[in-house]
């Protein structure tokens, strides 16, 4: 039963093997299940995750794991070293919630709540129980993305060509519009849910080929109301670009000389900045460089430094964050073999207002200590909303106990549902009150829709909607939950995080008191402690609006939200 429908990012990713000029073949990434998907609904998807990936936060973490890809497995099939199943946790935890979860409202819908699974990177495009098509979006540049539907083993289809399956008069003129308003309006809201990927291009079949070289793929028949074939994009000019090949040229001879030339050049800057990752270790002489290159890629976003790919050692990022004219909130030091835990709270001693630290494809950065430190939680570490590293990014858990992830913040959904009466659990390993009081802004609207209509297709759904508003950055009160910085994977478990205990009949089952005991706060308590604890707080006006959301009342005129004084086993578990 179902309306199934699969969903994948591909990516440009150089082949085990391959030397270090290949330009790389596109291949899978990421890819999930949804067991009702079709219509307008894999337009929203697909629309919700362009949103995401095109802020530049996101986009760097996006690239980070797909560079950290480059080299190390082979080609689709099974050609050693195997993909993993899940290759890009981050990335694909990002796609995962776009497809699941909207916390807001616009022309494309309402709130929105539906469950998802993880599927294999390396399957094949069509191996999936499939009824409803597939969405396929190429990320090589998240900035400038590319997509495209497929139905059965049909052409390449765009936004108008997917819907015109379902509803035939969707291409039509406003005029075709029928007389109804409920007709009027649902057109209309099919040509919302068009709208912002008209200027999206298609993926080309031939770049699917190359995901996919044992299926078959056609470009999209002649234009419709979009221009479909003129949507298709260019060819990618790659490695045989005269900046990109100068650049290489001189880090391979070490002229530096050369790249001080070529940075000063239009554009020539960023071409510098993505060639000097070739020198290891990168060379005292070239830090002047360095720093003016990044001068000058930074100007749009000078609150996040991003030294990605190039490696250097701890005393060169410090020159580079002393040097540093605007205050660091995100700090990209990935794919930076040098760098070592015993690093990471001098760094951010050095950069203290420090919000997010990447360290995905930081091979040096083994998980056992990165977790020792987290778990230890040091003052350095107070202002963190996330750091972005595999150890963790994975929240591919179906056991107790088989992660040791630290868990320093957790909601727990204890509501009972006719169809789910177990609690859900999910946590973060690092957080700041300005998340806690943005994460719960973002879910309890949805909470209050409807209490006496608990099958209303929008309800949350539980262990779904909680992670997907845990995972974002804090926000300016006017910043669109479909915009946000997304700072972690949040775990997401139905047992209480490193608390376990046997029934009767010797199951795991979920035990709330073992884990939360101890003084119950209301927000404006729970904000004093953490001030004394030293961890940047909310603004005012922020903590305004949650206590807005706090106070709503139910027709009845009952607190929507009630104040639990005591954490007690019977209050939590049998309420």
């Amino acid at each position: 039963m179902g309306q199934r429908h699969q969903a994948f990012l591909i990516a440009r990713v150089r082949p085990h093997g391959a030397p270090a000029g290949h330009p790389g073949n596109r291949r899978c990434i990421a890819a999930i299940h949804h067991q009702w998907c079709y219509g307008s609904l894999p337009l929203n998807a697909t629309r919700r995750f362009i949103d995401l990936i095109r802020q530049p936060l996101n986009a760097a973490a996006l690239l980070s794991e797909v560079r950290n890809l480059d080299g190390k497995y082979g080609a689709f099939g099974n050609r050693e070293p195997t993909i993993p199943d899940i290759p890009c946790p981050y990335t694909t935890s990002l796609f995962a919630t776009a497809w699941s979860t909207n916390l807001e409202t616009g022309e494309q819908g309402e709130y929105y709540s539906s469950g998802f699974c993880y599927l294999d990177a390396p399957m094949g495009c069509w191996d999936g129980d499939n009824n409803d098509g597939i969405t396929i979006i190429d990320v090589t540049d998240p900035y400038n993305p590319k997509y495209c539907f497929m139905v059965a083993d049909g052409p390449v289809l765009d936004a108008p060509g997917y819907l015109v399956q379902y509803y035939e008069d969707v291409l039509g003129s406003t005029d075709d519009i029928g007389e109804e308003p409920s007709s009027n309006a649902h057109l209309q809201y099919l040509r919302n849910c068009m709208r912002p990927l008209r200027n999206v291009p298609l993926i080309p079949s031939s770049r699917l080929q190359e995901a996919w070289p044992y299926e078959r793929f056609s470009d999209p028949p002649a234009s419709r109301d979009q221009g479909v074939a003129g949507n298709v994009p260019p060819s990618e000019s790659g490695a045989s670009d005269s900046h990109t090949l100068t650049a290489r040229k001189a880090v391979e001879t070490g002229c530096i000389d050369d790249l001080v030339q070529l940075s000063r050049l239009p554009d020539g800057a960023q071409h510098v900045k993505d060639a000097i990752g070739g020198f290891i270790p990168y060379p005292d002489n070239a830090m002047d460089l360095l720093e003016e290159v990044l001068r000058e890629t930074h100007r749009k976003h000078p609150n996040f430094v991003d030294l990605s790919g190039i490696q250097l050692s701890r005393e060169q990022i410090l020159r580079v964050l002393s040097g540093w004219d605007a205050e660091v909130n995100w700090l990209d030091v990935s794919n930076n073999a040098s760098t070592v835990v015993d690093d990471i709270v001098t760094i951010l001693a050095a950069a203290p207002r420090t919000r997010v630290l990447n360290l995905i494809g930081c091979s040096s950065v083994e998980d056992a200590p990165l977790l020792s430190l987290v778990r230890d939680y040091p003052p350095e570490l107070k202002t963190l909303e996330g750091i972005l590293h595999p150890a963790l990014l994975d929240d591919n858990i179906s056991e107790p106990g088989m992660k040791t992830r630290p868990s320093a913040l957790t909601i727990v959904d204890v509501g009972k549902h006719k169809w789910d009466s177990e609690p859900s659990f999910s946590s973060l390993a690092l957080f700041t009150p300005a998340q806690v009081v943005q994460s719960l802004t973002d879910l309890l609207p949805m909470y209050g829709l409807d209490k006496k209509d608990s099958y209303r297709p929008n309800y949350p759904i539980r262990g779904i909607t909680e992670p997907a508003a845990l995972q974002g950055c804090a926000r300016g009160l006017d910043d669109p939950w479909g915009t946000r910085t997304v700072a972690n994977v949040p775990l997401s478990t139905r047992w209480v995080p490193a608390t376990r205990r046997e029934d009767g009949d010797g199951e795991s089952v979920p035990r709330i008191a073992d884990a939360y005991q101890g003084e119950a706060y209301h927000l404006k308590g729970f904000l004093e402690c953490m001030a004394q604890e030293g961890r940047p707080l909310p603004t005012a006006a922020a903590v305004d609006r949650l206590e807005g959301l706090l106070d709503v009342k139910d027709e009845g005129g009952h607190a929507m939200f009630p104040f639990l004084s005591d954490l007690s086993l019977d209050r939590l578990e049998n309420n």
